[in-house]
């Protein structure tokens, strides 16, 4: 019975997905997860706002291993969790700011959200919390109008490309794990 399970394109065993990069190079450039995979690597991101993302990017990947929850969800918690981010970037952006305008470091945050809120949007509208956001921390959508929103209808989604491969692989890694606790052979 197991065998008949079998997932598709599952040859191997594989460990189950995790980590913060998982899955990185599926992302297409100027992606979300791929423009938050490169402010994370910016060397004048605040520390504060580095560890923020990485526990987002790891948490993000866990929900989805650990099945139980909608997209929606997963994004919702993933998108508070980089508004923290951002904010975090913004408090530690303040020691070295030059005068109103948004430093490099925050834009580059603002940016990611601004394309992963466009990403997520097909499931959930982050606009009115984005908005909301944005007000809150005093930032004004005539600093910060970002590309994404122009290209909304980019068909590069890298939160869908994520969800389907952490679920597809999450799958294989546990049928094998079945296979081996019951010893079965192929």
């Amino acid at each position: 019975m197991l065998l008949a399970q079998k997932p598709a394109q599952c040859p191997n065993p594989i460990p189950l997905p995790g980590g913060p990069e998982y899955a990185r190079e599926l992302f297409p450039n100027g992606s979300g997860l791929a423009k938050l995979h490169y402010y994370r690597q910016q060397a004048n991101t605040s520390p504060r706002a580095k560890g923020q993302v990485t526990a987002a990017l790891n948490g993000h990947t866990n929900m989805i291993v650990a099945g139980g929850y909608s997209a929606n969800q997963i994004n919702e918690l993933f998108f508070r969790m980089l508004s923290d981010a951002c904010r975090y970037q913004s408090q530690d952006s303040d020691s070295y700011r030059l005068g109103v305008g948004l430093t490099n470091p925050e834009r580059l945050c603002l940016d990611a959200m601004g394309r992963l809120q466009a990403e997520a949007e097909p499931t959930m509208s982050f606009t009115e919390y984005f908005s909301q956001w944005l007000n809150r921390e005093g930032i004004s959508l005539s600093d910060y109008f970002p590309q994404t929103l122009v290209n909304i209808l980019s068909p590069a989604n890298s939160l869908r490309i994520k969800y389907d491969h952490v679920t597809q692989e999450a799958k294989c890694s546990r049928w094998w794990t079945q296979m081996q606790e019951k010893q079965c052979t192929r």
